[in-house]
This record gives structure tokens, C-alpha cells and sequence, in this order.
């Protein structure tokens, strides 16, 4: 018998998915709030002010975001 996966073992596509749409990153320098595809999309600095993101998140996406994906 197949166990359903868990939300962490479970990826979702951020293309198809409109919740990667919807503010989920706070930028805690200026407090601009971005989708989880701008931020994933972006280049580790707050599109707003610049302002770098901890890069230990980058680690961590998969992880916050359900994408698969690792530190790239």
C-alpha cells in the first residue's frame, strides 16, 4: 500500500501554480512584499530598495516554496 506524500515530500510547479502569485516574501529592510515567484525569480536582493536576502535561504527554498528545487 502507497502512502499519500507529505506536504514536504510533495513539489508543486511555481509556472502553473497561481499561488506562487500571491504576497509571500516581506522584504525586511523597505517591507515591499513579493510574490514567491518574483522572489524566485529574482536575484537575491529586494527588486524594491536591493536590499540582499539572507543567502541561507537560498538553501532553504525547496523547503519554504515546495518547488523541488535546491541551492543553485
Amino acid at each position: 500500500m502507497t502512502t499519500p506524500p507529505t506536504d514536504r515530500e510533495t513539489t508543486i510547479a511555481p509556472a502553473t501554480d497561481p499561488r506562487f502569485d500571491v504576497p509571500a516574501v516581506l522584504c525586511g529592510v523597505c517591507s515591499e512584499t513579493l510574490s514567491a515567484r518574483t522572489y524566485l525569480d529574482g536575484d537575491d536582493a529586494c527588486p524594491a530598495c536591493g536590499a540582499a536576502f539572507n543567502p541561507g535561504c537560498r538553501a532553504h527554498r525547496d523547503r519554504y516554496f515546495g518547488t523541488g528545487d535546491d541551492a543553485k
